[in-house]
């Protein structure tokens, strides 16, 4: 059953890991988010009954939401104490994902899951009206794909902070309409190719920065999606977690 303090929590993780996958991150940064990650607002189920595991790692298709999130922590940690370059990280996210030539590891829904494996395919189309139905539009339409991993997992996040901001209006059919939204994205689209695709990805990275944000985030996803199954969204708490990521 997720919680408000899951939404808001989400919100913040989600905001964080489309910023770091939509632009290769500056030092600054990096030294920023691994400063934080202490504080990384993702909570994997790492103890319990058996049979509440098992269910967990089955909603997430066999993954290890915590052992994926462990694994992003100390690689993004290694790379800022090994002194990683702007330009060594630049140049693997650019041959990683594309961004002046072509992709590793395409970064884009319908290149999986399209017969074609093209970009701007049928299912960034539906990807474009799942964004619309809920009020929201990619930055770049009609000149970038949206589709991108990027703009998926910010989608997500966004769900979750409108959400959070229906029921502190007290509207709560509003809320779990929006939260239903993000359910039905999950399954349509996110859940059908991003965890496959992070695991690619971080095989294909050459620095650890890269396979650290892979990692991290196929650990977001996959606690996501065992999450999601949630019918019911409680009172929020303070946004507290979102304000320390933005």
């Amino acid at each position: 059953m997720i919680s408000a303090e899951q939404l808001d929590r989400y919100a913040a993780a989600f905001t964080v890991l489309a910023r770091l996958h939509l632009e290769p991150a500056s030092s600054d940064t990096r030294h920023s988010v691994v400063e934080l990650l202490p504080q990384w607002p993702i909570l994997p189920v790492t103890t319990g009954a058996a049979e509440q595991v098992s269910t967990v790692h089955e909603s997430a298709g066999g993954a290890d939401p915590a052992a994926f999130t462990a694994r992003g922590i100390s690689l993004l940690r290694a790379s800022v104490a090994a002194g990683e370059t702007d330009s060594q990280v630049r140049s693997d996210q650019d041959q990683l994902y594309g961004i002046s030539a072509t992709a590793l590891v395409a970064p884009f829904e319908s290149v999986h899951l399209g017969d074609d494996h093209l970009v701007f395919d049928v299912q960034t189309l539906e990807v474009r009206a799942a964004y619309m139905r809920a009020g929201f539009q990619a930055p770049h339409l009609n000149t970038e794909p949206d589709d991108h991993i990027g703009l998926e997992i910010d989608f997500l996040g966004r769900c979750c902070l409108a959400a959070l901001d229906a029921l502190a209006s007290n509207d709560l059919r509003e809320a779990q309409e929006i939260f239903s939204q993000a359910q039905e994205f999950t399954r349509v689209h996110l859940a059908q190719w991003a965890p496959e695709m992070l695991k690619q990805a971080a095989a294909a990275a050459a620095t650890q920065w890269v396979q650290g944000l892979e990692w991290l985030t196929a650990g977001a996803v996959a606690q996501w999606i065992c999450d999601c199954d949630a019918v019911h969204i409680p009172v929020p708490p303070e946004r507290q977690e979102s304000e320390r990521y933005e």
